[in-house]
């Protein structure tokens, strides 16, 4: 092959790649397009549950004494429920957040309209990370009071070759630090409905520190 004929076939190559990357860009734009139109029919949706009971308040149908008490239950009329039950969810709701059932009742029907796996899996969610907080916990509590240069989980005593260090308040040797930062790791968790971010879990059991993002499987809507 000669010097032009390399040239003419690099450009052409070139020209190929640029074509399949613009392809793939207005791929991935039609498709983000159709999610945001999907999210935005559903918030709709959602909006117009909520508005039942502003009508009901509006025409005098309850005061604003249950008006108040039934904007509470805002919070268990969720994307996520209504993504999944559609419009026997809609349906239900909306009987909700008017009063017309109570919570028990709706929680009871809604186990008829989503899917068992749904609450199988926010329950292994809640499960695990209740279990990883009381390892940690559990980690800190059975640690002894300070006994100068012991480590206070397992004892060992400081030397040439065992160093201890100070991690969350505590005197640990290194192995006892592994360990207390291998019960802090949270790895997440990927299934059907819900995606959680990996995150280190802290001894100081404070709500910023400890912060959970729980996300929504967006192809389901």
């Amino acid at each position: 092959m000669g010097y032009k004929s390399l040239i003419r076939s690099g450009i052409s190559y070139s020209n190929r790649i640029l074509k399949e990357n613009e392809i793939q860009q207005r791929q991935q734009i039609r498709m983000n397009e159709r999610l945001q139109k999907k999210i935005n029919n559903t918030n709709e949706k959602l909006g117009k549950i909520y508005l039942a009971l502003d009508d009901e308040y509006a025409k005098g149908k309850i005061d604003k004494k249950l008006y108040e008490e039934f904007t509470s239950r805002k919070q268990d009329i969720t994307v996520d429920l209504l993504a999944l039950g559609k419009a026997p969810f809609v349906s239900l709701a909306k009987r909700y957040i008017t009063g017309k059932i109570s919570r028990n009742e709706y929680m009871d029907i809604l186990k008829s309209i989503i899917p068992n796996d749904y609450f199988e899996e926010k329950e292994k969610i809640f499960h695990d990370l209740e279990k990883a907080k009381n390892n940690l916990k559990l980690f800190h509590d059975n640690c002894n009071i300070t006994v100068e240069n012991e480590c206070q989980k397992c004892g060992k005593k400081k030397s040439i070759f065992s160093v201890l260090k100070i991690r969350d308040s505590l005197i640990l040797c290194s192995k006892c630090i592994y360990n207390l930062e291998t019960l802090k790791k949270y790895k997440g968790f990927n299934g059907n409905y819900f995606n959680v971010e990996p995150v280190k879990l802290e001894l100081n059991e404070n709500e910023n520190k400890n912060k959970i993002n729980i996300s929504f499987n967006l192809d389901l809507l």
